[in-house]
């Protein structure tokens, strides 16, 4: 994992470079501590949140 960008309600979200990996990181830690995996949900930022991400603003028109 890359970056923990919200940890709340039971309900994390975080950036990673390859999901594959990130995944079974995240479902391996669950399973040692016990906690149940009830929803997983893998997205690509668009090129308006990596421009966000990186320059901290968003792009001009």
């Amino acid at each position: 994992m890359t970056e923990v960008l919200e940890a709340e309600s039971g309900e994390v979200t975080f950036t990673a470079a390859t999901s594959s990996a990130a995944l079974a990181t995240l479902v391996r830690v669950a399973a040692a501590d016990s906690i149940e995996v009830q929803d997983i949900t893998v997205s690509k930022l668009s090129l308006e949140q990596v421009f966000l991400r990186l320059t901290g603003r968003a792009p001009r028109d």
